[in-house]
């Protein structure tokens, strides 16, 4: 599998940032609060596939497991 397709099946997960900046939008217009508002709602959003898990937990349970304060569950 190609690394365009496996980029187009992440943004149809996060819902494309397109859909709320479209390319017609001059991105170094956006303020930092909207693209922190989007970060948000990306990284929150529960994942069918990792178990309705959102991003953000499972980032902080890798970065748990890295510091050695959790061992993983097989």
């Amino acid at each position: 599998m190609g690394v365009a397709v496996i980029k187009g099946g992440i943004e149809n997960a996060n819902n494309s940032p397109r859909v709320h900046f479209p390319r017609s939008i001059d991105i170094r217009l956006v303020s930092q609060n909207k693209i922190d508002i989007l970060a948000r709602n990306i990284n929150n959003r529960p994942i069918k596939c990792h178990g309705y898990r959102t991003a953000a937990e499972i980032f902080s349970r890798v970065i748990r497991i890295i510091k050695g304060y959790n061992k993983p569950k097989n």
